[in-house]
């Protein structure tokens, strides 16, 4: 009879202690589910472009005007243009030397130093427009770009950069066959309602790339070449 009774007694003893747990426990909790949702991604990483100007000429096109832009291109801010540019007689047209067989006739050409001053590789870097300027800084004329050659190396710019790399490249494009036409500027001075005679204009420079933020940069004033009397 002890045995039974103190089995009772255990028993009894359990059921209360589990009420007590119900009372002060609250409910069970559930037990956690995994989570089934995707993180979310990352913010996208973008390099970061500089370039700045280094120096620059608008060229001469007095013996080749085809080769220049004029107002009959058709071309107008936004647009691209493909050109075949120069044929140099022999070798490439380096900076400052005649880029062709006539004496005034010479490629207009920028040198700017492109750099990616951020922690990832810039891809599909390019120069996205050459805009001519005014003396008010409004855009008269894109102006179209024919090569970018890397200086020193006689290449054309892959187009890569890579975290923390500077590149000296020189722009190849398609300078003014008539700067005055295209400012279009009156000159006081005449009667007649002709355009002043300009010789020097700043250009705004923009390259991109494909994981990159366009970045642009104002020249200095840059010349036209001077005719060689022949």
């Amino acid at each position: 009879m002890r045995v039974q009774e103190l089995m009772k007694v255990m028993v009894l003893g359990c059921f209360v202690v589990m009420q007590t747990a119900c009372v002060f426990g609250g409910e069970e909790e559930e037990p956690e589910s995994w989570n089934t949702e995707e993180p979310e991604p990352d913010p996208e990483v973008k390099a970061v472009l500089d370039v700045n100007y280094v120096s620059g000429h608008l060229g001469n096109y007095s013996d080749c005007p085809d080769k220049g832009y004029s107002e009959d291109d058709g071309a107008s801010a936004g647009e691209a243009e493909d050109s075949a540019g120069f044929a140099p007689v022999a070798g490439d047209c380096a900076e400052g030397e005649s880029c062709g067989g006539l004496w005034n006739c010479e490629e207009a050409q920028i040198t700017v130093n492109l750099a990616n001053t951020s922690m990832e590789a810039a891809t599909g870097v390019s120069v996205e427009m050459i805009e001519l300027l005014d003396s008010d800084g409004m855009v008269r004329a894109v102006l179209p770009v024919n090569d970018v050659m890397v200086v020193g190396e006689q290449m054309s710019f892959s187009g890569e950069l890579d975290a923390g790399e500077m590149v000296q490249v020189r722009i190849d494009y398609k300078g003014p066959v008539n700067l005055s036409e295209l400012l279009a500027e009156e000159d006081p001075s005449r009667s007649d309602g002709r355009s002043a005679y300009q010789s020097s204009a700043q250009l705004r420079i923009t390259v991109g790339a494909e994981n990159a933020d366009d970045v642009s940069t104002d020249t200095k004033e840059v010349y036209v070449i001077s005719d060689v009397a022949t």
